[in-house]
């Protein structure tokens, strides 16, 4: 193989790969709870600010949650201790991809 052949082949396994974890992380696959903890996590240090209010407005147009229903989660989730890295964790792992589908989605 050329050089510019494993290039291209690289790449196209990397887009690949990119697309099928992409597609696993679906707003529309996750539970209206996993959803609410992902705007309360998306206030994490490490978070990207944006997603906060992505989720918020997901929930809103496609779930039908009220602004008053996120903001009761909101004081449950800061009125009980949770360990920082711990929520950058989950951030990390259950929301940061949906976010960013979200993002390029439009909300």
């Amino acid at each position: 193989m050329t050089r510019f052949a494993k290039t291209a082949f690289l790449t196209v396994v990397v887009a690949t790969f990119s697309t099928v974890v992409h597609a696993e992380k679906k707003p529309e696959q996750m539970s209206n709870e996993t959803l609410l903890e992902c705007v309360n996590v998306s206030n994490a240090r490490n978070a990207v600010p944006e997603h906060r209010a992505i989720f918020k407005h997901y929930l809103m147009s496609e779930r039908e949650y009220s602004f008053n229903q996120l903001s009761s989660a909101e004081l449950e989730f800061k009125a009980t201790d949770h360990d920082e890295s711990e929520v950058e964790q989950t951030y990390k792992k259950q929301c940061q991809a949906v976010g960013e589908y979200l993002y390029r989605i439009g909300y």
